[in-house]
């Protein structure tokens, strides 16, 4: 079982998600696998697939984030990979069964774009 395998079995455990919620996990990973090209570990994608469990669980709960502030807002649209991030979170909210808010997904972006950025700094200082 890999170690991103384990954080979701944890959750699971720990009764943070549901059966729902951890097929929705494993949906998520799949499609930043395929479309982003990135292997999702618990290295790069551990905190991230925690902050998804979060947020099926404010969903749950009927609870909000506070949305991210223009200004980091305007710069994650300046990232290199904001549209692919972009496009990815569309597809994530088109698969999956959990409702994502329109609030949580800029950090779900800002999430991806943080993991493309590091898995490209990791792929040009491993020559």
């Amino acid at each position: 079982m890999t170690t991103i395998m384990k954080r979701i079995e944890m959750l699971t455990s720990l009764n943070m998600i549901d059966e729902k919620d951890r097929i929705d996990l494993l949906k998520i990973i799949k499609i930043i696998e395929l479309t982003c090209h990135i292997k999702v570990t618990e290295e790069n994608g551990g905190i991230f697939i925690t902050h998804i469990a979060a947020l099926f669980q404010r969903n749950k709960n009927g609870e909000s984030i506070n949305p991210l502030s223009d200004k980091i807002i305007s710069q994650l649209k300046s990232e290199n990979d904001y549209e692919l991030a972009h496009k990815t979170m569309d597809l994530i909210v088109s698969t999956i069964f959990n409702p994502v808010p329109e609030v949580e997904r800029n950090y779900l972006i800002l999430h991806l774009c943080t993991l493309m950025r590091n898995d490209h700094t990791l792929t040009n200082t491993s020559d």
